[in-house]
Order: structure tokens, then sequence, then C-alpha cells
């Protein structure tokens, strides 16, 4: 009989954190691409390696929901095409073809890594479900 109680981990809040990780994510990518000051990490076109990364991210924690994969794929390669077309329009930041390509890489890399480690969240939840049970 698992406790229900404020601090217990039920699925439906281990659902919730996941989800608000995602919108986590999303806001630092959002945020890192239309910053004035874009993060640097001193390697010759590390940018790319940074927009892998956060892409790559981003897929990997989003496809443990329980959501079509194609589609969030569909959205974060979206999302990266749209924040290219906006940081062309802020004036200080310019829009790259080939950081959209990275972007879509990462979600590539976050799909395959997802694939790797199916289930993640429902493996994360069973495992407090029973430390719960235990206590």
């Amino acid at each position: 009989m698992s406790r229900m109680g404020p601090g217990s981990r039920d699925p439906d809040r281990i659902t919730l954190l996941w989800r608000l990780g995602v919108a986590a994510l999303v806001g630092v990518i959002v945020w890192a691409s239309l910053t004035p000051h874009p993060l640097e990490n001193g390697l010759d076109h590390g940018d790319k390696l940074n927009h892998l990364l956060g892409y790559g991210s981003v897929m990997f924690w989003a496809a443990q929901l329980p959501a079509p994969r194609w589609r969030l794929a569909a959205g974060f390669v979206g999302l990266g095409i749209l924040m290219e077309t906006l940081q062309a329009l802020t004036g200080y930041r310019q829009a790259d073809i080939y950081d959209a390509l990275a972007n879509s890489a990462g979600v590539g890399v976050g799909w395959l890594l997802a694939s790797a480690l199916p289930n993640l969240r429902e493996r994360l939840a069973a495992r407090w479900a029973s430390r719960d049970s235990r206590l």
C-alpha cells in the first residue's frame, strides 16, 4: 500500500516533475538563443556543440514522457528553426543554417539516447515507490 501524502513520489508527481524539467530546458534554450551575449565554450565553432547538447538534452528528457517521439522531434526541430528566425530579427544576433542543422542533429542524438535508455522516468518512479514502501 503506497502513501499518498505530501512526501509521496507517485507516478503523477514524477510526470509533473519531468514535464517541468522539459519546460526548464526549453526555457534555457530560448534564453540562450535570444540573449545578446551568446554562451561561449572556447572551442572553434563551439556554438554548434552547444546547439547539439541543448537540443539533444531536451529531446532525451522529453522522449521519456508518454508522447509520440516523432511529434516531439518535429516540435523541437521547429523550435530550433523558430529560434534562428527570431535571432535574425533581434538586430544583435544572426540566423545561421548550420545552427539549425546542429539543433536538428541534437534532436536526433537525443532520440537515439532515449531509445537506448527507454522508460527511464518509469524506472525511477518504480525505484522511488519501492523506497517509499519500505519506509
